[in-house]
């Protein structure tokens, strides 16, 4: 786990697995047009975890490389009271690339990440906000998630709807099975994602 972080207040399986993507020698599914264009994604649901387990399990950034489908590797540095540096190995065969991102975070409350102009994104941020759920029910929150992307070169543009597809839209699931390994099945049925966007950000 990460050391003691930042405290603040915000209004409003039994074997490794091989978790990278192989790619058909396929056209990009972009128009042209599109393939500089960045693109987001942003939804948000109620959850049978409470804030702090979901802050858990999204702040431990080392564990990614065992659970988020297309991480090889994660590793953290640069420790502060408001967050951390992590570097990310990533695997999209035949794309293998290390990036590298500068984490904020707020507990139990926000998890962001921003990583900007590397090798493989030119941008790439990601925010992870819990609330409160049921009043009566702690072990519930309410996750707004969303993140935004641009590959850095033309040459991954072939990426981006699997990137988008496989990676971006399975992404919560991911870590909700995961809180579920650590703390056991969820106190209420999660509630159905509300998709806020999903498409061409600006």
């Amino acid at each position: 786990m990460p050391p003691a972080l930042l405290q603040c207040k915000w209004h409003p399986g039994n074997e490794q697995q091989q978790r990278a993507f192989f790619l058909p020698k396929l056209p990009s599914p972009f128009p042209a047009r599109m393939k500089s264009e960045m693109l987001g994604y942003a939804e948000q649901r109620l959850l049978g975890f409470s804030m702090q387990q979901m802050f858990n399990v999204v702040a431990d950034v080392e564990q990614y490389e065992h659970f988020v489908p297309w991480c090889i590797r994660s590793t953290t540095h640069d420790h502060h009271t408001q967050g951390f540096r992590c570097t990310f190995t990533v695997g999209f065969p035949p794309v293998m690339e290390r990036y590298s991102s500068d984490v904020t975070i707020c507990e139990p409350n926000l998890v962001k990440s921003v990583s900007t102009e590397t090798k493989l994104f030119r941008h790439l941020v990601t925010t992870w906000r819990f609330s409160p759920g049921y009043d009566d029910n702690p072990d519930t929150c309410t996750l707004d998630y969303k993140v935004s992307f641009q590959f850095h070169s033309a040459l991954y543009s072939h990426l981006a709807q699997l990137f988008f597809d496989q990676v971006v839209h399975t992404m919560v699931d991911s870590f909700l099975r995961h809180a579920q390994t650590l703390y056991g099945h969820p106190t209420i049925a999660h509630g159905q994602k509300k998709v806020l966007h999903s498409g061409l950000s600006h």
